[in-house]
């Protein structure tokens, strides 16, 4: 029903979490960033930013990129993981939030990771700057999560599946959670479920092993 063309990063294991939640037959195409498959013509035909992940509903001839948009589309298409719009207070709390994993979550994470392990040199004030903005936003997660055990309060959802990728990596990475006890109840919660374990593994979990050492800044 589904092609997913992916890698191993936490915007990949979004959509591969998703789908296994909601049970659908998919086919895996792996994309190696490394070796620049993602520029191939075949791959910009489907995305003309070369980025993964993309998804292809054959049932419906619908070709999706950017993975909030895909999150989106697979709980609207199911009717499930998100509020529907009859319930306005509960759908715009999601949207915010989505929003939020979209425009803050994922891009302050990732410059984390690019300045503090990935950068062919050091520069201490993008160090600095990216690894203060990452333990703020944990905090701003635990706060989020006060009280309740998934972002949208009981209800699991496309959110949880955003986050969750981009704090798997920095647990994976050595960054703790001891100081936002929401936070890390969230995570393990999250982290336990078997469609979740079952969505690591496509195309190939994350080896933190393969990580270069953290740069001091």
């Amino acid at each position: 029903m589904f092609d997913l063309y992916t890698h191993a990063t936490p915007n990949g294991y979004k959509v591969s979490i998703a789908l296994e939640e909601l049970g659908y037959v998919y086919s895996v195409h792996p994309i190696y960033l490394s070796k620049g498959q993602q520029f191939e013509a075949a791959v910009r035909e489907k995305n003309p930013n070369a980025k993964i992940p993309i998804l292809v509903d054959r049932e419906r001839d619908v070709t999706i990129y950017e993975s909030q948009a895909i999150l989106l589309y697979l709980a609207q298409r199911s009717g499930q993981l998100f509020p529907d719009q009859s319930e306005p207070a509960s759908y715009w709390d999601g949207m915010q939030k989505l929003f939020f994993a979209s425009a803050s979550i994922g891009p302050m994470f990732g410059q984390r990771m690019h300045f503090s392990f990935l950068a062919p040199e050091t520069v201490p004030y993008g160090i600095r700057r990216y690894e203060a903005e990452g333990d703020r936003l944990m905090e701003v997660c635990d706060s989020m999560l006060s009280g309740r055990e998934y972002f949208l309060g009981e209800q699991y959802s496309i959110v949880d599946i955003a986050v969750y990728g981009w704090i798997k990596i920095a647990v994976a990475a050595g960054y703790t959670l001891a100081e936002t006890p929401n936070l890390l109840a969230w995570f393990d919660r999250v982290d336990a479920r078997r469609a979740v374990r079952k969505g690591l593994e496509v195309p190939a979990r994350m080896d933190p092993s393969r990580l270069p050492r953290r740069k001091a800044a």
